[in-house]
């Protein structure tokens, strides 16, 4: 069986050169517990196979799983699950490889998971799409194999080597991965469609909240300040400056409130905010646009409380619901200081970047906080991508 296994590797790194580093580079492992792994089995880094059900596979059969299972490693899709649900996750990095192997020029399996709707997609606009069921997200047939969570492989087969850490694994594939896109054997109407893949398996995966809050407290960076005062000694009658936090002085958060951004992406940014003005105390101005201004809402620094936009009932509310003019926050402060207002630190945007952008970059910073649907570029600024709600 392993020269079986061996001929098929080196089948698959003739035919796909492109793919022979990362074929080389991922270990196969032979199964030592047939129930774990009834067919292939992989853990993002080894390769397992069931010497049983290998044997029962024709030869082009057998070379499409071990692509299979390779491109699985390669572009990191068990590291990318996070805390999604397995089951539907693993439907959908079996769509988005075998659709990949299809225009690579791979005959489909019978029964192998396939669909209409997902060329070109990732895993997570598929993963997506199939949380609501439709027509537009149905598939057929089954998997081929067993996706185990990140060194879920103990004891599966007799490999005294641990698999390497996240962070190494991630290295790993941004190396195949850089080797693969510039191989001049990737077929030229792949190169594009895996562009966004790439991106997301080559990145560290950090919390979209983590970054935000790195850009707000990196803004300004003040010894002290009067006001609002210090909270500890405000109970005895003493009224002392708040020192030691790093913060800025005036955030203008503004949230496209059109009908493409969901509620529940609103409700995730307005929370967020929240939190982040308790911890740098600083003032908040919220801008609810669609084609234009719907509503301004000046939060004081010192306002305690639960969340801002929230009605009697405990649900966010918001005005517009409109189109979209993602010039309209940029004209509202151009307006402010024109009146002698001083620009704020840094202007917080959430939006899916459909709709008229302003054609100049503005003098302070800028953040945009896009759903995973959004747009691929901005025109300016830093970018944070909002991973959907699980």
């Amino acid at each position: 069986m392993r020269r079986q296994i061996s001929r098929a590797r080196l089948r698959l790194m003739l035919d796909q050169p492109f793919l022979a580093s990362a074929v080389a580079r991922f270990p196969f492992m032979e199964a030592t517990d047939a129930e774990r792994c009834p067919t292939f089995a992989t853990d993002g880094y080894r390769i397992i196979y069931n010497p049983a059900f290998a044997a029962s596979c024709m030869h082009e059969k057998l070379v499409f799983i071990l692509a299979h299972e390779v491109l699985h490693c390669l572009f990191g899709h068990l590291d990318r699950r996070e805390t999604r649900d397995p089951e539907l996750w693993n439907i959908a990095a079996d769509l988005a490889v075998n659709s990949l192997l299809v225009d690579f020029g791979f005959a489909l399996p019978e029964g192998a998971l396939h669909a209409v709707w997902n060329r070109g997609l990732t895993v997570e606009e598929i993963y997506d799409r199939l949380q609501t069921p439709s027509s537009n997200s149905a598939f057929h047939g089954q998997a081929l194999d067993v996706h185990l969570p990140p060194d879920g492989s103990q004891g599966l087969c007799n490999d005294p080597v641990s698999v390497p850490s996240p962070a190494e694994r991630r290295r790993l594939r941004s190396q195949l991965l850089s080797e693969m896109r510039t191989h001049p054997g990737l077929p030229g109407n792949v190169r594009g469609m895996i562009e966004e893949d790439i991106r997301r398996a080559s990145e560290p995966q950090v919390d979209w909240k983590a970054l935000v809050a790195d850009f707000v407290s990196g803004l300004r960076r003040d010894d002290y300040r009067l006001y609002p005062f210090n909270k500890k000694h405000v109970w005895r009658g003493i009224y002392l400056p708040s020192y030691g936090v790093p913060a800025p002085q005036h955030l203008v958060a503004a949230v496209d409130t059109s009908g493409s951004i969901s509620i529940k992406d609103l409700a995730r940014f307005l929370v967020e905010l929240d939190r982040l003005r308790g911890v740098t105390l600083c003032r908040l101005t919220v801008l609810e646009f669609d084609t234009a201004i719907q509503k301004v809402t000046e939060i004081d620094p010192a306002e305690e409380g639960g969340a801002f936009g929230v009605s009697e009932d405990g649900r966010f509310t918001f005005r517009g619901r409109g189109g979209t003019d993602i010039r309209a926050p940029f004209d509202w402060i151009a307006e402010q200081m024109r009146r002698g207002e001083t620009p704020p630190d840094a202007l917080i945007v959430l939006t899916d970047g459909f709709g008229m952008m302003p054609e100049r970059t503005p003098d302070y910073r800028i953040l945009w906080i896009a759903p995973q649907h959004a747009a691929r570029d901005f025109p300016f600024g830093q970018v944070v991508r909002m991973p959907p709600r699980r």
